[in-house]
């Protein structure tokens, strides 16, 4: 197989995914609060890249990014390459945990509510907590992470 063959192949499974993607859940094959259409994806995409407090996000870790960078290859010496491809898996590495504890978040948010049980949990914390927000805000602050480190199997416990 040629080079060229091999990049056509790769192209066309990614157009299948993604034409998979957008059409099993409008037609109900797959779940849509599972897995939403990318269209839906991508046009939360746009409207969150759209904010300022996100522009000024990125602008911000381009420039702790760009400063770090000229200091491996300047006063370190670091070779571009190893530098750029440090970068690259230094982002994917510190990406990774965090889409996976939201996307765990979701899901379980979404199966509760689906299920009911988010109801019946709303119904124990309201019969049960007092009637102090500091102390409802620290119960759910402490059962969120639980549930979520748990889940996603990122608490400390689970790392041991």
């Amino acid at each position: 197989m040629t080079r060229f063959q091999i990049i056509a192949i790769r192209l066309l499974l990614l157009a299948l995914v993604l034409v998979a993607w957008e059409v099993l859940p409008r037609n109900g094959v797959i779940n849509p609060v599972l897995l939403p259409p990318l269209g839906d994806v991508l046009r939360t995409l746009v409207d969150i890249l759209g904010r300022a407090q996100v522009h000024e996000a990125i602008m911000v870790t381009a420039a702790e990014v760009t400063v770090a960078f000229v200091i491996a290859v300047g006063p370190w010496q670091m070779p571009i390459t190893p530098a750029i491809q440090s970068m690259l898996s230094g982002a994917t590495f510190a990406l990774w945990p965090v889409m996976w504890l939201v996307f765990n978040g979701l899901l379980l948010y979404n199966i509760s509510v689906r299920s009911g049980r988010f109801e019946a949990f709303r119904s124990w914390m309201t019969s049960n907590l007092p009637n102090d927000r500091r102390v409802v805000l620290v119960v759910i602050g402490h059962a969120t992470y639980h549930l979520l480190s748990s889940a996603s199997n990122t608490s400390k416990r689970g790392l041991r």
